[in-house]
């Protein structure tokens, strides 16, 4: 899901990000290979926002890839649920090999040092952070909540040191720093961020009404729907865990499809993304009633505060168009299930 700006770990990531890539050279072949045990899906993605490259993964857990890259920067890889970050430089020929039951623990490079580093990074922050109370600590008075993130910044950039002394290591460091001197913002957005969820509708309140086009061009709006239950996901093309969860969502249409209850997936990708949105449609064989939002910032963005807790994002409504849940769970949950069974 794409995670708010207040959380630790989607803060400390951005650094990645800013990174300013090494001087142009002319393209070079890249390649990336790699083994993966108990793959998610048939195939493997490797991303930022210039760039975009994919493999299949053969019988074997096997998949190899070129690329043409002009300079060194950072990727996202992509297996069909789970992401990391990597470095690829041009004209490297770098390995991988993983274990998706335990991902970020097993995962291995080869003829990387930058994407090792950043794999190391990423199980420090996850083991550093992962017992802090963020609620408690953004509610902290302004001086004791920036001498916590003060004190923070000092033991985490301490124990990322000992991981390596190459100069990347200490642009990351910098950058790190340059992203805790930012906490203030953090807690702004956090304050904002409980702001918008006060304003959600509760279990037993009305909807808010919405009303989008399909993929044929109607308008049809959830009020439309009443009589039935109307189970929602909003979503996005680029969102890796949305599309995760779509062959989910799809067998339980299948499997409640003679029950009182209407799926909904309501888009949330900018216009530009309209013909993917279609395309990806069909080719997943996408069922239930598809609309097009037309942007994060659409009505029902900011009606449900969809910025402040990311997507994907699954909601509940009864026949009498109240709402049951604003954050039910996930088609991949069980708990989904145990509740269409005891409503319908």
């Amino acid at each position: 899901m794409k995670t708010p700006i207040y959380s630790i770990s989607a803060i400390l990531s951005i650094a990645a990000i800013l990174y300013m890539s090494e001087p142009l050279k002319p393209p070079a072949k890249t390649y990336v290979s790699g083994v993966i045990t108990n793959p998610y899906s048939d195939s493997i993605k490797i991303y930022n926002q210039s760039h975009e490259f994919g493999a299949r993964i053969n019988y074997k857990n096997e998949f190899k890839m070129s690329m043409e890259i002009d300079s060194a920067d950072y990727f996202t890889f992509y297996d069909g649920n789970e992401t990391t970050a990597m470095y690829i430089k041009p004209g490297e020929c770098i390995k991988l090999s993983l274990n998706t039951e335990m991902f970020d623990e097993t995962l291995q490079y080869t003829n990387s040092e930058e994407s090792t580093f950043l794999s190391q990074k990423f199980l420090i922050e996850e083991e550093y952070f992962k017992n802090i109370d963020m609620d408690s600590v953004y509610s902290l008075a302004d001086s004791l909540y920036l001498d916590f993130f003060k004190n923070l910044e000092k033991q985490f950039l301490s124990e990322l040191i000992k991981l390596s002394n190459t100069n990347f290591i200490n642009v990351e460091t910098s950058l790190i720093s340059e992203m805790f001197s930012g906490a203030g913002d953090w807690k702004k957005a956090w304050e904002k961020r409980q702001i918008a969820l006060s304003t959600l509708p509760q279990s037993g309140e009305p909807a808010i009404d919405f009303t989008y086009p399909d993929i044929n061009n109607n308008m049809v709006s959830l009020s439309d729907f009443k009589g039935k239950y109307v189970y929602v996901d909003i979503w996005a093309t680029w969102c890796g865990p949305c599309v995760y969860e779509i062959p989910f969502l799809i067998e339980l249409e299948k499997e409640y499809h003679d029950k009182n209850i209407v799926f909904l997936s309501v888009s949330v990708d900018n216009e530009t993304n309209l013909k993917k949105w279609k395309t990806m449609i069909n080719e997943k064989d996408m069922v239930g009633v598809q609309l097009f939002a037309s942007g994060w910032n659409s009505q029902i963005g900011n009606d449900y505060a969809i910025s402040a807790t990311g997507i994907p994002r699954f909601m509940l409504f009864d026949t009498e168009g109240n709402v049951m849940a604003t954050n039910a769970p996930r088609p991949s949950s069980d708990e989904i299930k145990a509740i269409f069974n005891e409503i319908l």
